[in-house]
């Protein structure tokens, strides 16, 4: 059986490395991968994780997702070279944890290209050889916060809720053409994306009022609270993308832990359910 060729944005570090280097040490060698990052300066780490499997069964090449000329050239190459695209994994993503005023409309913008846009580009860029061939896999990483409002993530709440929109409208017109779609929904990961995550980005004493900057500073405390979002290793993360991608008859959305189930079970109780109920 011929390997599926995947591509899979963001894989720098975190889940889409690790991803990408589960699927190309598959050992049926069920996969060829496509690893992407926006800045090939920092593909040491998936060079070292890939071993003997680089530009083998992994290929690691420059993806900016906001950028239509790098999307479009990235499928022309695998066009040419296979003819088909079999899985996209869209995990490219960009966070923010802050009060709102705090964040330029610049930082919003490009929050927006990367999280949402470019799971627009990447999925536009796939479509075409998808409906041809009447099959393939396409799973974007979403989030908890994709479904629950979390405080003081503004812009990134509203980019996973756009994607998870996207998502839940495609998925009846893909599956005619024996497309998969499905959303994985990750709560916090110990990864460097949700350290960076956390980190008090642009903020300082004089970026908001006193009664905000308490506010703020006194629900990070709170969130960073393991009891409320137990964080994972990206390990049972990847497990449930896998299970996404292989599924015969894959399920709109894949909580990747009994935790996060459990919140968006809550959330869907009464419509004014989030998750952040008694904490201000």
């Amino acid at each position: 059986m011929a390997p599926l060729i995947t591509l899979i944005s963001g894989c720098s570090t975190g889940i889409g490395m690790e991803l990408a280097v589960r699927l190309a040490k598959d050992p049926n060698s069920k996969y060829l991968v496509y690893a992407t990052m926006r800045n090939l300066g920092k593909k040491d780490a998936l060079t070292e994780a890939a071993g003997d499997n680089l530009d083998k069964t992994l290929f690691i090449r420059q993806l900016d997702v906001t950028i239509d000329d790098q999307v479009k050239s990235i499928y022309d190459f695998i066009m040419e070279k296979h003819g088909r695209i079999d899985v996209l994994v869209n995990n490219a993503g960009y966070g923010f944890f802050g009060p709102l005023e705090t964040m330029s409309m610049e930082k919003a913008k490009i929050m927006f290209e990367t999280n949402y846009f470019g799971t627009v580009r990447l999925i536009k860029g796939a479509l075409p050889a998808m409906k041809k061939q009447k099959s393939g896999s396409i799973v974007n990483i979403s989030s908890i916060v994709g479904h629950l409002g979390i405080p003081f993530m503004d812009m990134y709440n509203a980019s996973k809720f756009a994607m998870e929109g996207l998502t839940e409208s495609l998925r009846p017109q893909l599956k005619e053409f024996g497309i998969g779609i499905s959303t994985v929904q990750p709560g916090p990961v110990t990864t460097k994306f949700g350290e960076n995550m956390m980190a008090i980005s642009d903020f300082d004493d004089n970026s908001v009022s006193e009664d905000t900057k308490k506010q703020f500073l006194e629900f990070r405390k709170v969130i960073s609270n393991p009891d409320i979002f137990s964080p994972q290793t990206a390990e049972p993360v990847i497990d449930v993308i896998v299970k996404a991608i292989e599924a015969e008859k894959p399920r709109l959305r894949y909580p990747t832990s009994q935790n996060v189930g459990d919140w968006l079970a809550k959330r869907y109780v009464k419509e004014d359910v989030t998750g952040t109920e008694g904490w201000f």
